[in-house]
């Protein structure tokens, strides 16, 4: 059972990480998503080591498909950086995906 719209009450706007390239970070166009977000204290640790303290836990519907780590996404004009990303209850049959976000200074 996919989780339903009406318990996603926000929108945020993903770009999804394609690359890096010689000037930087490249992303794919951004795509509009309804979302649930909600703040969050979690101590990720990413591809380099270092822990990182999310600052959001948001949830879009499985249709989205992967988010890759790195991507951007934006809400109420802030941006954020995805340093978790995983399919619930497994990535083959996904209900909803779950992201863990910190902000982008």
């Amino acid at each position: 059972m996919r989780i339903p719209r009406f318990a996603l009450r926000e929108t945020v706007s993903i770009e999804n990480f394609v690359s890096s390239g010689s000037r930087g970070a490249v992303y794919a166009e951004a795509t509009e998503q309804v979302a649930q977000v909600e703040p969050v204290s979690q101590l990720i640790t990413d591809d380099d080591g270092r822990i990182i303290a999310g600052n959001y836990y948001v949830i879009i519907r499985p249709e989205v498909g992967n988010v890759p780590l790195e991507s951007r996404l934006t809400w109420k004009g802030q941006k954020y950086r995805v340093v978790q990303s995983v399919g619930v209850p497994s990535e083959r049959r996904p209900t909803h995906r779950e992201l863990i976000v910190v902000k982008l200074t």
